[in-house]
């Protein structure tokens, strides 16, 4: 519940007890890459498995192009 508060309030319009972490994982990854904080970030990346993120990361059309950039950066893969 402690991890739950820190990612919460990136899931305003849905109930986040009910959420399923992993047939909505694109969804999640995907607003927190886009909205998250240092704490929402960091929970992200142990919630779920690098290669994962990555994957959802580079073929979203959700991620605005700045953030799609960004996280290219960061996680080093080119441009």
């Amino acid at each position: 519940i402690i991890k739950m508060r820190k990612i919460k309030k990136y899931f305003w319009e849905v109930d986040i007890k009910r959420l399923n972490f992993e047939k909505y994982k694109e969804y999640i990854i995907e607003r927190i890459l886009e909205y998250g904080d240092e704490e929402a970030i960091k929970w992200l990346f142990k919630k779920y498995d690098k290669k994962i993120i990555k994957k959802i990361a580079f073929s979203s059309r959700s991620l605005m192009k700045k953030s799609k950039n960004f996280w290219k950066k960061i996680l080093n893969e080119n441009i």
